[in-house]
């Protein structure tokens, strides 16, 4: 009995998961989102979602699909504000065989050193939850993963169909399962990479992954990092520290959105105060047109 009991003490602590974390990959031209002075990748659930939203379609929120959502502050990537991608594509992995020691390819788009566009990290587990938010439907089987993620791949590609979010989701229960879905996801992606190349579009990848604590890690020095960055996010967002913010550089958006507003607004006063200078030069002459008419009707 004693026996039992550790057994399923040990499975339990095996399987906690600390946090999720979730890489950004762009195939294609490229050119539809852009890496942020922001050094944190921490963020929340609802953070990753707002990025979501604001580059692609179809995203969910609160259960309803939503079209466009303004982003969170203070993340990693941002989206363009001109060019957008032809679609997105997200994977999702959970589940107890969930090991990165297992999975070359994923942990290597994982790195910071990876090549992909950035990272964003949620504290907890929050993989299905964000499955949820790209409407991923019910967990796949490792066997399935392929023949469920290249439809929706060439859906992503697909340059007539809109900049919708497709997503599958599986789910792994041992290390070789997790192999296998690795080794999967590396020959999804490689279509991937050829497929855009030859469409000349550009498809968002996002990688949605459970984290498992691991016991070796630093966990006090990644603990104390990690709520540093949510500590400086709340005080942006709460408004509290305000010379904080004022001091932290501009993003991407930020910058383009300021000039947008800045460029339009002169413009306006430009084009104002040109009209009202015209109006006020113009010579003062009787109507032809009025006054001709009106001798005309009085001589008849």
């Amino acid at each position: 009995m004693l026996r039992m009991i550790g057994f399923a003490v040990a499975t339990v602590l095996a399987t906690v998961v600390d946090g999720t974390s979730v890489a950004v990959i762009e195939y294609g031209n490229g050119g539809t989102a852009r890496r942020t002075t922001t050094t944190s990748p921490l963020t929340t659930a609802s953070g990753v979602g707002s990025f979501w939203s604001s580059i692609h379609q179809g995203v969910k929120r609160e259960g309803k699909p939503r079209r466009f959502s303004k982003q969170h502050p203070g993340m990693t990537v941002v989206p363009d504000m001109f060019n957008k991608p032809d679609g997105g594509f997200a994977i999702g992995i959970s589940g107890n065989g969930v090991d990165l020691e297992a999975m070359p390819t994923v942990a290597a788009l994982l790195n910071e050193d990876s090549g992909a566009l950035g990272h964003f990290y949620v504290r907890g587990d929050h993989t299905e939850k964000l499955m949820d938010k790209a409407d991923a439907g019910f967990k796949v089987k490792p066997s399935q993963f392929k023949n469920k993620a290249l439809p929706k791949m060439n859906y992503a590609v697909d340059e007539d169909e809109p900049n919708h979010l497709e997503a599958v989701y599986v789910d792994v229960s041992s290390k070789d399962e997790a192999a296998d879905v690795d080794s999967q996801i590396a020959e999804v992606l490689s279509s991937l990479a050829k497929l855009t190349k030859e469409s000349g579009g550009t498809v968002m990848v996002h990688i949605v992954i459970d984290d498992p604590v691991k016991p070796n890690d630093d966990s006090e020095s990644i603990e104390e990092d990690k709520n540093q960055g949510a500590r400086r996010r709340l005080e942006n967002e709460d408004g509290d520290n305000d010379e904080d913010s004022a001091n932290q550089p501009k993003t991407i958006f930020q910058i383009q959105y300021f000039n947008v507003v800045l460029w339009t607004a002169i413009g306006l006063v430009v084009v104002l105060f040109t009209s009202l200078s015209l109006f006020m030069g113009m010579p003062l002459m009787p109507d032809t047109l009025l006054f001709g008419e009106s001798a005309k009707m009085m001589g008849e």
